[in-house]
């Protein structure tokens, strides 16, 4: 489903109809560096997934600081890549002070989150499921399937933010496909490290309303949303 098809598109209030930005294997092998035998992928101008930055219009904000709300969808292909590893994101962490949270539209992903304390989550994620992130963690994207992802952040006037990928190194972590099943593999290791949880995000916003309509409330509810109420 494409994001023109998707039901959950609001009727106004779109600012982006095209995507900004498409990263392909490439970009994400940039960004890791080379994979661990040192042999770089044979496609890489495989597209991973298309992002459509602002895809709303950004809202003012006055909590928890001066600045805006975004909104970003982002569509991945999904797919498997070299090593077992499903189609994912670059995986980042977040500043201490972003407030960050994901809705699915279509499809299934499953996040690796991890805190700046080393707690460690991985679930999977269906429609309709909603969460947020911890202060300060990193976050990763995996989409098996093709799926739509919808985020909502906190962030500065600016839609840029240079250190978004060099903020601190990534977990030595990855999801494999092994004996048929997903499983969390540390990578230098190459060993089993944990399996996926079924049940729902531990900061799961099961009681609240789809994002499309937290961001439209305005800062009360989102900051509702939050636990910060």
């Amino acid at each position: 489903m494409s994001p023109k098809e998707s039901s959950a598109r609001p009727s106004d209030g779109v600012l982006c109809r095209e995507p900004t930005s498409l990263m392909r294997v490439r970009d994400l092998e940039a960004v890791r560096g080379k994979t661990r035998d040192g042999v770089r992928s044979p496609d890489p101008d495989r597209i991973l997934y298309s992002a459509y930055r602002d895809w709303l219009s950004p809202a003012s904000s006055m909590w928890p600081s001066e600045g805006v709300w975004r909104a970003d969808l982002v569509r991945y292909e999904g797919g498997m890549l070299e090593e077992g590893e499903p189609c994912r994101s670059m995986g980042h962490w977040n500043p201490v002070d972003q407030f960050e949270a994901f809705e699915v539209l279509s499809g299934e992903v499953v996040m690796l989150v991890m805190t700046p304390k080393g707690d460690l989550e991985c679930f999977r994620a269906k429609p309709m499921t909603t969460w947020t992130i911890p202060s300060g963690a990193y976050h990763l994207t995996y989409a098996p399937e093709a799926a739509e992802v919808l985020n909502i952040y906190n962030a500065g006037h600016s839609q840029n933010d240079p250190g978004k990928y060099s903020r601190g190194t990534a977990p030595d972590l990855a999801l494999r496909l092994l004996a048929g099943e997903l499983a969390v593999v540390s990578q230098a290791a190459d060993s089993f490290f944990g399996r996926l949880e079924t049940f729902p995000p531990r900061n799961c916003m099961c009681d609240h309303r789809p994002l499309i309509q937290l961001l439209s409330a305005g800062d009360r509810a989102l900051k509702a949303a939050f636990g910060c109420l």
